[in-house]
């Protein structure tokens, strides 16, 4: 029933914004200085313009005894908008954002400052390829770089590459 109520929601809120709104979902590998892992994350954007986007992710990474969680708000540039000035069935985007991360490792950390783990302040960059698969589900695939500030351990960067569904409500 809450998964109902969820759907009807975000249909109607999808609505409201006519086609600028879209939630997408991307599972993927991590790659860092520590041990390579697998990443998760689940974001919504609002086209501001044919170009231009506003998204917010919150992501989960899993590498070895770490757990990496974080959210994101990133600003989006459609460089195929861009340039031709017509949707097509390939888009490129360049994306770049900053937001706040929490690595936990029980047997590394144990502050209780914020959350329990090393909170850290990030960067990311990236580049999103993708591909219509109709007029609302696009297939993309995902690169970008994080390089993480204010933490207590060493964890300067890590690469996320992933694949995923972008639906446009």
């Amino acid at each position: 029933m809450k998964t109902i109520i969820l759907l009807i929601s975000l249909s109607t809120f999808g609505f409201a914004f006519g086609q600028k709104l879209s939630a997408d979902l991307n599972i993927g590998g991590q790659f860092n200085d520590v041990q390579n892992g697998f990443t998760a994350n689940l974001g919504i954007a609002y086209k501001i313009s044919p170009v231009f986007a506003l998204r917010f992710d919150v992501g989960n990474a899993q590498f070895g005894k770490n757990s990496l969680t974080r959210t994101t708000l990133h600003a989006l540039v459609d460089l195929t908008r861009a340039i031709k000035e017509e949707e097509m069935d390939f888009a490129l985007v360049v994306h770049a954002g900053f937001g706040t991360s929490n690595r936990s490792n029980k047997n590394l950390y144990n502050d209780r400052y914020l959350l329990v783990g090393n909170d850290m302040t990030h960067l990311a960059f990236g580049l999103t390829p993708s591909i219509k698969v109709n007029e609302k589900l696009r297939f993309q695939i995902d690169a970008s770089y994080f390089t993480y500030f204010k933490q207590d351990g060493s964890f300067p960067y890590s690469l996320n590459t992933t694949a995923g569904l972008s639906y446009t409500f």
